[in-house]
């Protein structure tokens, strides 16, 4: 999305919802020194993609259709999260909860507006499992709902985040994406990431804003990654991956892009208009970035990201128990059950996920009773035989299906 458009969208809803600042003033912490010294340096060589099998990375692919009922259907989706032993299918306007086995629980609905309750332009969400609360970030207001979806409370922002996730004290954690839009309802603190705590106070920035960089963003579904306990951060155009546990603030890992990593320099010579632009020079120089789905299992990193505006995302595998051995995807064939090739956009425990969605996968099973139409292949593609059986019931019209694929704990092997 173009900067400008959101930028319209700030000043048009200001104009028609006359919003005012009514709370005090209170300390701000600036941001503190990031420790770099324990950073994990990945080496990425671009030029080393090819064509990769998904039981390279995977020891099995399973799959758990999501119960479609006349009141459920999904359709375009933003973000999957999984928490304990529930699915979360965020749609923008709709929360669809589903429990581990597909079946559907109940969805909450986002109102659109500026009044009580209601949501302009919802972004991002939040489960609680403590309290079994859910927190929807919108335009400049965090709507906090009850597991059922009913209201609870709603903070009024004085900032435009447009990521959000919750600390190991509780507090609010808001993503500016770069942005350093400013007005006089808008403040502009100058950080990457506000700490907010549960009275709607912003009371601590981490990552200041390089003014050049100012503009420069890039929405994914999450910038917030939690692998065993730890709660990471990563934005563009930065190429560290942060550990931001404890208010303790360290570089988890650096994706060393060598040539194509872009340059400090890159950003002294363009004049950045908007965060489409930006990128389609950056791409257009042959730089990585757009990075988007960092997940680390307990055997792999991954990520997705991009080295050209003519070239699909490439998709990248770092191998834990190798030295970090990088493995990257230009093409994913999947040799396992011979069905969809997925990019994984989520985590569920050592599984990494996505969704696809019925109408594919209902023709790639059509495909593959082609091949096995020769019954002396049968008893030799079991898993392509059960793919055939989960779709046998299922309509174009139904809800995706998630699908994952369990990670290989690997040994080492040669470079």
């Amino acid at each position: 999305m173009i900067i400008i458009n959101r930028l319209n969208l700030i000043i048009l809803v200001l104009i028609l919802s006359n919003i005012s600042c009514t709370k005090e003033e209170s300390e701000f912490i600036e941001s503190h020194i990031v420790d770099y010294s324990s950073a994990n340096t990945i080496p990425i060589n671009v030029n080393e993609s090819r064509e990769v099998v998904l039981s390279e990375i995977f020891d099995d692919i399973y799959y758990i259709p999501l119960e479609t009922r006349y009141d459920n259907y999904i359709g375009n989706f933003t973000k999957i999260d999984f928490k304990d032993d529930l699915i979360f299918i965020f749609t923008g306007r709709t929360l669809f909860i589903y429990d581990d086995l597909g079946n559907y629980r109940h969805r909450i609905n986002i109102p659109e507006g500026n009044g009580p309750g209601e949501l302009i332009y919802p972004e991002d969400f939040i489960f609680h499992p403590e309290e079994m609360h859910i927190s929807v970030l919108g335009f400049m207001k965090i709507n906090k709902y009850t597991f059922d979806g009913d209201l609870i409370h709603e903070y009024m922002l004085e900032v435009s985040p447009t990521k959000f996730t919750i600390s190991e004290s509780g507090d609010y954690i808001l993503f500016m994406n770069n942005s350093l839009f400013q007005s006089n309802e808008i403040k502009n603190l100058g950080h990457n990431l506000l700490f907010m705590d549960d009275l709607g106070e912003v009371y601590h920035g981490l990552f200041t804003i390089d003014p050049r960089k100012g503009g420069v963003g890039f929405n994914i579904p999450d910038n917030f990654p939690v692998y065993n306990g730890s709660q990471y951060y990563y934005s563009h155009p930065d190429y560290f991956i942060y550990d931001i546990s404890d208010n303790e603030v360290s570089a988890k890992y650096y994706l060393d892009f060598g040539n194509n990593k872009i340059p400090e320099s890159f950003f002294d010579n363009i004049e950045i208009q908007s965060q489409a632009m930006f990128n389609m020079q950056a791409l257009e120089s042959g730089y990585a970035g757009m990075i988007s789905s960092f997940y680390e299992t307990d055997h792999v990193l991954h990520f997705n990201f991009m080295v050209s505006i003519t070239q699909p995302a490439l998709r990248a595998f770092i191998l834990k128990s190798n030295d970090y051995h990088t493995i990257i995807a230009e093409e994913m064939i999947n040799d396992i059950d011979h069905g969809l090739s997925p990019i994984f956009i989520s985590r569920k425990d050592n599984d990494l996920c996505t969704l696809v969605y019925a109408h594919d996968l209902i023709e790639k099973s059509e495909n593959i009773q082609l091949i096995l139409h020769d019954s002396d292949l049968k008893e030799y593609m079991q898993r392509e035989q059960n793919l055939i059986n989960l779709t046998q019931d299922m309509s174009n019209d139904d809800n995706p299906v998630l699908m994952c694929g369990i990670t290989k704990e690997f040994s080492m092997v040669s470079n």
